[in-house]
């Protein structure tokens, strides 16, 4: 099952205190089992001829249950809370690291590169605060798909002791490639810095051009996946689940950044209106990414999606009361983490730089307001959300009343006549 169906389920239970004992949740799970597959439903007296019950409708199952067994089966179902609940028991959820610790490991590559542009004080000519929104719930949706805490902890391990928690005690997570080869003591690191001029910048106006006019080296398409084992975060009738390399995860993740923020990587003069896009609001990041991500996607609730999307992404973007000048604001990590897949994509690495300026260059103002309106879009979504849930039940119930005796329809008739 993907990551949002639990995080949707989850949302959507109701906010009473149900406790499920264990031996009940286990005895119900081993009914809907029996239940699902015909095992064991049978009386004592059926014989060897009785036909294969995974040919029965689902009516005669039920009828072969004893009684006490239909009563709890039929009471999960008036209560899809307590069955979710128990459902979900010993489901797991990865949870990303800027929920556990005030920051991942740093990319000193990115880093740097972000402090040379900003050194060499490149101007920010357009608002990119609700581009960079969008990129932080396409790297939210990344990591939530493929179940992962980072980009950086499907790399080689190493531990890091600049990574504190947040009372600031020393916290090792697992670092990135580019940062592995710097620890351990390769002459070159991955992909080191570039020296930035600010004359770079300035032949558009808008954030900094890709690429130089040279051809584009021709990238291979990705392999093909295996038909053996399927990635378990794109199917989800894999009946086990292959344990991914880190190649694979990241060809699947930088693959589904290409999708959901095609702007990251357009090139300014093969694709200008795309790489010239700029979002102007909250809502409007949220419209541009379920317009990439495609109905095949965003499920059946795309608006609960983003609301999802949303929460995980309010945390990073919410200003800190007190932050010394030289701390590395949590979206700059952010980006920083999500830039360590992006080694062979050099533009979209360079323009994921920029953004990283952009922010850091607005004011403190700019910031609190965009924590404001990423508020203020939950609020709009919660209410849209609500009212959607209560068309639904009004829809439910017409649909039931019609399926009653005309009689009934008739006092049903009344009744809304009088209200």
């Amino acid at each position: 099952m993907y990551p949002f169906a639990v995080q949707s389920a989850r949302e959507n239970l109701s906010k009473e205190d149900v406790s499920v004992d264990e031996a009940e949740r286990r005895k119900t799970m081993e009914l809907l089992w029996r239940l699902e597959t015909g095992e064991g439903v049978l009386s004592d007296e059926s014989d060897d001829d009785a036909h294969d019950s995974g040919d029965d409708p689902p009516e005669d199952l039920l009828g072969r249950l004893s009684l006490a067994d239909q009563q709890r089966f039929q009471s999960l179902l008036r209560d899809p809370a307590r069955a979710a609940r128990m459902y979900f028991e010993d489901e797991e959820e990865v949870p990303l690291w800027w929920t556990e610790q005030a920051k991942p490991c740093d990319n000193p590559p990115f880093l740097r590169e972000v402090e040379v542009i900003s050194a060499a004080q490149v101007p920010v000519r357009v608002d990119l605060r609700f581009n960079i929104v969008a990129v932080l719930m396409a790297y939210a949706y990344l990591l939530r798909h493929l179940q992962l805490p980072s980009c950086a902890s499907v790399d080689r391990p190493v531990e890091c002791g600049s990574c504190t928690d947040s009372d600031g005690a020393t916290k090792p997570i697992v670092a990135s490639a580019s940062i592995v080869g710097a620890e351990q003591g390769d002459k070159e690191p991955k992909r080191p810095a570039e020296p930035v001029e600010a004359a770079d910048y300035e032949s558009d106006g808008e954030p900094p051009p890709l690429e130089d006019d040279t051809p584009e080296a021709p990238v291979e398409p990705p392999a093909a996946p295996r038909q053996d084992t399927p990635h378990p975060s794109l199917q989800n009738d894999t009946p086990e689940r292959h344990e991914d390399t880190p190649d694979e995860l990241q060809e699947v993740g930088v693959s589904l950044l290409r999708r959901l923020v095609p702007f990251l990587f357009a090139h300014p003069r093969k694709d200008p209106k795309a790489a010239s896009t700029v979002l102007t609001s909250v809502e409007d990041a949220g419209l541009y990414l379920l317009h990439t991500l495609g109905p095949d996607r965003m499920g059946a609730d795309p608006v609960q999606l983003l609301l999802v999307l949303l929460r995980d992404v309010d945390p990073l973007l919410r200003p800190s009361t007190v932050r010394d000048v030289r701390d590395v604001p949590l979206p700059v990590y952010a980006l920083a983490d999500l830039d360590t897949w992006l080694h062979p994509e050099r533009g979209a690495a360079k323009k994921l730089a920029f953004y990283a300026h952009a922010y850091q260059a607005a004011p403190r103002e700019a910031h609190s307001a965009l924590h404001v309106a990423l508020q203020n879009e939950q609020q709009r979504l919660e209410q849209e959300h609500d009212e959607r849930e209560r068309l639904l039940h009004v829809a439910a119930a017409n649909a039931a009343v019609g399926r009653m005796d005309p009689q009934v329809q008739r006092m049903s008739s009344k009744i809304q006549v009088l209200e």
